[in-house]
């Protein structure tokens, strides 16, 4: 608990001026949901329906059979994606999927068909979200599972202990302060609410936030300023239960959108003393008249205090559910405007639900017509993507892009069309990027072909390079670089030309063409050494050090390469974007060329900058093939790389458990995914085979390296490994000094 110092009168000036001052009234009548035992018949909903469903439910506002089973299917697949980001090892992401699950379900509407085999991401998000301390939600989660899983269910034995754990700890940490007690008992009950909204748990939290108000209230009436720690303690509960506990019972109804309940407790004789006359006002507005001013007011401000500093606020998560609550009503209210729509649209982004952003907003943007919106939706749907790719949802990615292509569409015929930022190319651009990197070239070449007219053309040309010269389509290849270099230079950026320079080279060699090779390769030399005596900052130090070591390597000068990249480690020290690519480029060179000192060096540089495991775990796995291949002992690196991947990292953990042993080859091309990982599953494989000197292992490499993952290090790794019967004998220009 927080503990700053309290003014002797706090509480009589607080209660002088925050009343209402309004006698209690009949609340609006609440909205009532479908009897509890009522038959349903849930709607099945797959990904292609999800972003349409998901927005009819958003806009029913009447609880009734229709919007029962509609809400019923809609969470049943939210639990089930939920469940895919724990497996693959993105734990925050997938609990954030299960609360908002939960938050489409309005008080009184759960039923137990929603969380039908859907059991695992319940438990696990228990799990996670009880690490993080807010024992309230996790025993809404484990009581939820506790009432409707049948009673012969695999997980009662686990689901009972850890009720019987919270409760333990709820006990044995409960102060005998009866204000401190009183918070306590509000803050669990509040936060059980939130994720189990049934009649019961909400009525409770009611009573209980009550009873802390009204405690607070009598305490402020009679003690006398506090003197020791413990009535330090007591007033400061009072002193947040007079200044934010009216806040939070307006906040528990209206996370599931119920002004009227709100509105019903804050006019109750035990509240009405503390509530601000603004709060009462907003809320009888949207009680009373659906008013759309007052739910944006609602949001506004619920969304601001779930990130405000302070030392008396509400808990975040009340906060983002009042907002959620609020939003959702005022998209009700008004469907069709830029103020009804943009709230919602930016929660959904917000918590993972952004692919159904672009059917909320499509009619707005052809209504209101103006560039600032439709900039705004298309940044929203920018947004969505990078959050979808970021947790390697392509699926969910996709639906983005063909839920957004008619805005898209709609916007590239008005006159503003050009003025939209994100710009239209950027947009398209994002998601071939995306394409590219699950490794389907086919749809990302006419997306990333589109967007090369726009701004921002270097990285389309240089995607549109890579993807054609993985085609085999060599003289385009060529062409694309050509411009990039071209482009590069006009920006005087000599590494970017470096780096077209550097990939021409490769073309011409895989084409056979050790002329043109040679010239591509000695501009590249050139053009690098120049970056680095351009280089302004340690980012661009590092870059331009990390073409030369590559150019280097092409040279045969491992010994150069070897300094360019100790200082690319230099330049890259404060940098952890920088220290990565340089980690995993010096990684690959180490286990191309069979060198154990600059691979041990990578791994030894990983692990000092703690980097993820996500990329912890290649250069391990590289160490130790490269190990195996040479005959050479471990010396502890591989084994303390290891060591920081948990079982629970998903991807990373089923490549460290082959890297060990413990998964044979045929398990872990089961345990891919997607195509990335199935690439990657099949790299490794053929690696193993490689270190044991399979004869069919080059074969197979070559074979590799012709995968359509191109973004993967370890396609680089099989076209060096495979193209040692193609490598051209480079000497080094006489008229260079290496530095």
């Amino acid at each position: 608990m927080r503990r700053f110092p309290l003014p002797a009168l706090a509480f009589s000036v607080l209660l002088g001026v925050g009343g209402a001052g309004c006698a209690p009234r009949t609340a609006v009548a609440p909205r009532v949901a479908v009897p509890k035992n009522a038959a349903v018949h849930p709607l099945a909903v797959t990904g292609e329906t999800f972003g349409r469903e998901l927005v009819s439910l958003l806009a029913a506002r009447e609880a009734n059979e229709d919007r029962q089973n509609r809400l019923i299917g809609v969470v049943s697949y939210q639990l089930s994606r939920a469940s895919e980001l724990f497996d693959g090892g993105h734990e925050e992401a997938g609990a954030r999927a299960v609360e908002t699950a939960l938050y489409l379900v309005r008080e009184g509407e759960l039923h137990r068909t929603m969380l039908e085999g859907r059991a695992n991401p319940l438990l696990l998000a228990a799990a996670f979200i009880a690490k993080g301390g807010s024992d309230g939600r996790a025993l809404a989660l484990y009581s939820m599972l506790d009432d409707s899983l049948a009673k012969d269910a695999p997980e009662r034995g686990e689901i009972a202990g850890h009720l019987a754990a919270i409760s333990a700890w709820q006990e044995g940490t409960r102060s005998r302060g009866p204000l401190q007690a009183a918070s306590t008992d509000a803050e669990s009950a509040i936060s059980r609410a939130l994720l189990n909204p049934t009649t019961e748990t909400v009525n409770v939290a009611r009573d209980e936030t009550m009873e802390w108000i009204d405690r607070a209230i009598g305490y402020g009436k009679e003690q006398m300023p506090p003197s020791t720690e413990f009535e330090q303690n007591e007033a400061v509960e009072a002193y947040r239960a007079i200044r934010i506990g009216a806040m939070e019972l307006a906040a528990l109804h209206l996370r599931s959108g119920n002004a009227g309940l709100a509105l019903e407790a804050l006019e109750a004789p035990r509240v009405a003393r503390v509530v601000s006359p603004h709060l009462h006002d907003a809320i009888r507005k949207a009680a009373e008249d659906d008013d759309a001013e007052a739910w944006l007011e609602l949001f506004s401000t619920f969304d601001r205090l779930a990130s405000t500093e302070s030392d008396v606020k509400l808990e975040s998560g009340l906060a983002e559910a009042a907002a959620w609550g609020s939003a959702v009503e005022l998209y009700r209210a008004e469907p069709k405007t830029m103020r009804g729509t943009m709230p919602l649209a930016t929660l959904l982004v917000r918590r993972g639900l952004g692919e159904a952003a672009p059917l909320l907003l499509r009619p707005v943007v052809e209504s209101v017509d103006r560039v600032e919106f439709s900039s705004w939706a298309l940044g929203q749907t920018l947004e969505t993507l990078m959050g979808h790719d970021a947790v390697s949802d392509l699926a969910a990615a996709r639906r983005t892009f063909e839920n957004a292509t008619p805005i898209l569409s709609y916007v590239e015929k008005q006159p503003y069309a050009k003025d939209v930022t994100p710009s239209l190319s950027r947009l398209r651009f994002a998601m071939g990027a995306i394409e590219a990197h699950s490794g389907d070239l086919a749809r990302a070449r006419p997306l990333v072909n589109a967007a090369r007219d726009g701004d921002g053309p270097l990285p389309a040309l240089e995607l549109l390079a890579a993807i054609d010269r993985q085609r085999g389509a060599y003289q385009d290849a060529v062409q694309w670089l050509q411009a990039v270099g071209k482009l590069a230079s006009a920006a005087s950026d000599p590494t970017t030309v470096a780096d077209a320079s550097l990939a021409t080279f490769e073309v011409y060699r895989d084409e056979g063409k050790p002329a043109e090779a040679e010239k591509a390769l000695s501009y590249a030399l050139h053009r690098a050494l120049d970056a680095r005596k351009m280089a302004r900052t340690s980012p661009e130090q590092a870059s331009a050090e990390r073409v030369l070591a590559r150019t280097l390597e092409q040279y045969g000068s491992l010994d150069g390469a070897r300094r360019a990249t100790a200082r690319a480690f230099d330049a890259a020290r404060s940098d952890l974007r920088q220290l990565t690519a340089t980690v995993l480029d010096a990684g690959r060179r180490g286990l191309s060329r069979s060198d154990l000192r600059t691979l041990r060096d990578a791994a030894h540089h990983a692990l000092d900058a703690n980097l993820q495991p996500t990329d912890l775990v290649y250069v391990g796995l590289w160490l130790r093939l490269l190990e195996r291949r040479l005959g050479k002992p471990s010396d502890g690196t591989v084994e303390e790389a290891f060591s920081r991947i948990d079982d629970d990292d998903g991807w990373p953990a089923k490549l460290r458990a082959w890297g060990q042993g413990r998964l044979a080859d045929a398990q872990l091309l089961a345990a891919a995914r997607n195509r990335t990982e199935q690439a990657e599953a099949t790299f490794y494989t053929v690696m193993g085979g490689f270190v044991a000197n399979d004869a069919r292992a080059v074969e197979k490499l070559e074979a590799f390296s012709r995968s359509e993952a191109i973004e993967l290090v370890e396609v680089a790794i099989a076209r060096d490994l495979a193209s040692e019967r193609r490598r051209f004998d480079m000497k080094l220009p006489t008229d260079v000094e290496i530095p």
